[in-house]
């Protein structure tokens, strides 16, 4: 009997070593550690937490945050600083947990499976992170709120002006220069196509412009001379710039659109609307205009006329149709509001990328790549 008992034994204690052994290393398999800040390792886990948190947040059970192991990199360093400053809680994370996450504790669907799967410990670990970065980011906002009031001109209140440039040799771009200024190629994708019926290498870029950025001095300097288009030389290369403007926002904007129909073609300088009197009534079959919300128009009209004389040709088999804006008027308040808000979103996006690159080097972040 003792022989049979030592045996069973014996079974037992090999079962649950091999049981642990095959657990431990089924754990390793699913969890890794990612980075580590300060020495404290994170994980495959966390970030999978994260994942389902923001679907939580959103509401969306397909939502997918692009830039999700950034985004917690970011979170743990605002975190760390945090705790290393001794900074004082300026939110009420209960009753932020409550107005958020609340209602899913009574639904029955896929969302609150990963309400209940996550678990109140982990979604409130995740949503202070969430404020205490908030809360840092708005104290340094707090430091700078002149840029964020300023007065702003309609111009800029209105509109983003974004900067396209191609960086190209300066000898391949001699072979093309007069093209682009004969033709008056002012669309980025006219130039690719000439560059690439070339087979002239070039590098591209776009950046949006505005007062915190951090572009080349003399392309900035040119900017200011109001250009479509310019070339500025730098040592064996050279930069070919468009400069286009952007309306910030289709809220709040009103536009009148003139419908010309005509016979035959017309010139650059009759297609601005102070000169359409001046055209030859023959050559008019139908002339209209009216009056509408910026936001009610179709993506064609939004992304070719966003200024006074701005046009679109339609061409038909017996006559073209001209497109053209010939005025805009805007809510003023309610479009400073918005670029406002825009201002202050860029802002935190500029500052949130400061820290994390600030704070990278002093809490010695470490990416682990396997």
């Amino acid at each position: 009997m003792n022989l049979i008992m030592n045996y069973l034994i014996k079974i037992l204690i090999i079962f649950f070593i091999t049981f642990k052994i095959s657990f431990a290393e089924e754990k390793l398999k699913i969890e890794k550690i990612i980075f580590k800040i300060n020495n404290k390792a994170i994980t495959t886990i966390e970030l999978e937490n994260k994942k389902n948190y923001y679907k939580l947040i959103f509401n969306d059970l397909e939502y997918n945050h692009q830039n999700l192991f950034d985004d917690l990199i970011s979170l743990r360093l605002f975190n760390e600083y945090f705790i290393e400053t001794n900074k004082k809680k300026k939110y009420n994370l209960n009753e932020t947990y409550l107005d958020i996450f609340q209602k899913y504790s009574s639904q029955n669907n896929e969302l609150s499976k990963i309400f209940n799967k996550l678990g109140k410990d982990v979604i409130i670990e995740n949503l202070e992170m969430d404020l205490k970065r908030k809360s840092i980011i708005e104290e340094i906002l707090n430091l700078k709120k002149d840029l964020i009031i300023n007065e702003t001109n309609e111009s800029e209140m209105l509109y983003q002006k974004i900067l396209k440039y191609f960086i190209i040799n300066k000898n391949d771009y001699n072979i093309v220069k007069d093209i682009i200024y004969k033709k008056k190629l002012d669309e980025e994708n006219k130039i690719k196509e000439l560059l690439e019926k070339y087979e002239i290498k070039f590098f591209y870029k776009q950046d949006l412009l505005n007062n915190d950025s951090v572009i080349n001095k003399k392309i900035k300097n040119k900017f200011t001379i109001n250009e479509n288009i310019f070339e500025i030389e730098e040592n064996d290369y050279i930069i070919l710039g468009i400069i286009q403007k952007k309306l910030k926002t289709y809220d709040g904007i009103n536009v009148q659109l003139v419908n010309l129909e005509v016979k035959d073609k017309l010139s650059a300088n009759e297609l601005k609307c102070n000169n359409l009197n001046n055209i030859n009534k023959e050559n008019v079959i139908n002339l209209t205009s009216g009056n509408y919300a910026y936001n009610s128009l179709n993506d064609l009209i939004k992304d070719n006329l966003y200024l006074v004389d701005n046009y679109i040709q339609l061409s038909g088999e017996n006559s073209i149709n001209y497109i053209m804006l010939c005025a805009l008027s805007f809510d003023k308040k309610l479009v400073n509001e918005i670029s406002i808000s825009q201002r202050v979103n860029s802002l935190a996006s500029e500052i949130e990328k400061d820290f994390v690159k600030k704070y990278s080097k002093i809490y010695n972040l470490l990416i682990i790549n396997e």
